[in-house]
């Protein structure tokens, strides 16, 4: 989580410049996603369980404060309300401080709910470790932050070498169903977050398909991790699609 709030941050940062004079905001959201990841990364470090209060409660005080201004934001008189290019609401109307929250959250919640899929596959597939680390809080400060810099490394790379064991699991029939359900959780949230920053450059058609679709893996993934259910039907028929195998 820390990591996707500090890559929000920064793409909210660098992204400034396609959002007109914010003036001093993108550094104000650069800063304080920097420090909510800062602390998310710290607690989770040391063990602790504050961070999803702090996040919950930085998450609803944002939403509240974004609310408030975007209310109170000045949009003038325009000549319509609606782009005829792409028949979508003229994001431009509003001020660059509020459309640069744009990118903070959606980017924040896109990757958490990516990244997370991604981290729970790995943590039930077979895995391989070929870069080593600890994230034990009892080591020195510096040992601890010198093993979360090389885990940003390590955990991709033992990630992607571990995947032909989890091919092979899967063939045999021995791989946990939770790692075919969040592959396809991580698979809807990128095909949704691919259609709507399609959407922002005018490609609309794709992003009715991409939510469809989005949806519908993100579902399949549901279906797939809830262990009670044990066969699934073609709706209003009796047909068969899969039944969950003895054990």
């Amino acid at each position: 989580m820390g990591r996707g709030v500090a890559l929000a941050g920064l793409f909210t940062f660098l992204a400034r410049h396609r959002y007109g004079d914010a003036g001093p905001w993108p550094i104000v959201y650069f800063a304080l996603a920097g420090a909510l990841a800062v602390f998310t990364a710290w607690d989770t470090a040391l063990g602790g369980d504050a961070w999803p209060r702090v996040f919950t409660a930085v998450l609803v005080a944002g939403t509240a404060i974004s609310a408030v201004m975007l209310a109170a934001a000045p949009l003038g008189e325009p000549a319509a309300w609606i782009r005829p290019d792409t028949a979508l609401p003229d994001l431009d109307l509003l001020p660059p401080s509020i459309r640069l929250l744009s990118p903070l959250f959606n980017v924040t919640g896109g990757l958490a709910l990516i990244f997370g899929a991604i981290f729970s596959t790995y943590v039930f597939m077979p895995k391989r470790r070929v870069l080593h680390y600890s994230l034990d809080p009892d080591q020195k400060a510096d040992e601890l932050a010198f093993n979360l810099a090389i885990s940003l490394v390590a955990f991709p790379v033992n990630f992607v070498v571990s995947l032909p064991d989890a091919v092979r699991e899967l063939v045999a029939g021995r791989l946990h169903s939770r790692v075919s359900a969040t592959i396809l959780i991580a698979l809807g949230g990128m095909v949704a977050s691919v259609g709507t920053g399609l959407a922002r450059f005018g490609e609309v058609r794709a992003f009715d398909l991409s939510l469809v679709a989005g949806l519908g893996l993100l579902f399949a993934g549901f279906i797939a991790s809830v262990e009670t259910i044990e066969e699934l039907r073609v709706p209003f028929t009796g047909r068969l699609v899969w039944r969950r195998a003895q054990r």
